[in-house]
């Protein structure tokens, strides 16, 4: 049948808005069509409408298989702070299980959370990991927190005071008891904290607070804001002595600015790398990292990313630390 008299009874879609079901530009609809990920209506009289025309059942077809089922080697990557080729060397040692699927025409690695998490909890392959597991703990198959307030039915406050071991809890009363005995002594938590998704933003901002010697302290109160607005899974801790050593991602603190003026003077005094501005919606705490790029030639990018790769850091990671040492070596 002549395509002038093709009768379409199937819901149509234009370039445009296959782009847009599929998340992609237009540029790339017309790459799926030449690729044959897609077939167009009309494809010899198609500048007559001005743009190709899909059936929207083939478009929706393709976002089902295009849907990505789990996280890329790229995306564990950054939730774990490493280079990515060192997420390619524990999957093929098989210390890290994976799945490798077609997607977008490429063969790619795909991680489930679960298997990510269970990775975290075994593998100390970075900084990240190693001070995740200083500050969580597991509580009667239940995850507590370092300096997680609790109370128990008389009301009284209780604070987790260390992880390591047995962990202990410091009570008002000015009494220590391992975290074993949380619950059997009626304690809940006063303040629930979960994990929370990862966030793959760029760079932490830092603070240093020295330890509270009382259980009610503006230091704990920012923890606490931390780990509920921003969730355990993006932030490191560590303790060294009387000192408390806090990197969270870039993000906004949803808290009303004029309502905590003093805590937020208080945490800004204590801001060690970036910076946190107040919005009108609340407190931006951002990383203040930016790209810096430049173009090379494939030699030398080549070499580059053999003297990477021989100390077993991604192409990004040892340029920095390259550049890092040039300046303080020049300083």
């Amino acid at each position: 049948m002549s395509e002038n008299l093709l009768f379409i009874q199937e819901e149509t879609v234009t370039t445009k808005q296959a782009a847009q079901l599929l998340g992609v530009k237009e540029s790339t609809i017309l790459r799926y069509e030449k690729n044959g990920m897609l077939a167009s209506l009309y494809p010899d009289s198609w500048q007559q409408d001005g743009t190709k025309i899909f059936y929207k059942k083939d478009v929706e077809q393709l976002l089902r298989q295009q849907q990505k089922p789990g996280l890329t080697t790229k995306e564990a990557a950054k939730i774990l702070d490493v280079a990515p080729s060192t997420i390619i060397k524990h999957i093929q040692k098989g210390t890290l299980q994976a799945e490798l699927q077609k997607y977008r025409g490429r063969d790619t690695y795909f991680i489930q959370e679960e298997e990510l998490e269970r990775f975290i909890d075994n593998n100390p392959i970075s900084s990240y990991i190693y001070e995740r597991k200083t500050f969580i703990a597991n509580v009667d198959d239940t995850e507590v927190y370092l300096f997680q307030p609790f109370v128990n039915f008389d009301n009284k406050l209780a604070r987790i005071i260390s992880v390591e071991g047995e962990g202990k809890v410091l009570t008002e009363q000015e009494e220590v008891f391992p975290l074993h005995e949380l619950k059997t002594r009626g304690y809940k938590p006063k303040v629930v904290i979960e994990r929370g998704s990862y966030n793959t933003k760029r760079g932490y901002v830092s603070f240093l607070f020295k330890k509270p010697a009382f259980l009610q302290s503006p230091t704990y109160t920012m923890i606490e804001w931390l780990y509920q607005y921003q969730g355990a899974a993006n932030i490191r801790m560590e303790v060294n002595g009387d000192s408390i050593k806090i990197e969270v991602k870039p993000f906004l603190l949803e808290i009303n600015p004029l309502q905590y003026q003093e805590e937020i003077k208080y945490m800004h005094r204590h801001v060690v790398d970036g910076e946190i501005a107040v919005r009108h919606n609340g407190v931006l705490l951002d990383s203040k990292i930016e790209t810096l790029s430049f173009y090379v030639d494939k030699q030398f990018k080549d070499q580059v990313k053999m003297l990477a790769k021989e100390q077993g850091v991604g192409l990004e990671e040892f340029l920095l630390n390259a550049m890092k040492e040039y300046i303080n070596s020049n300083k």
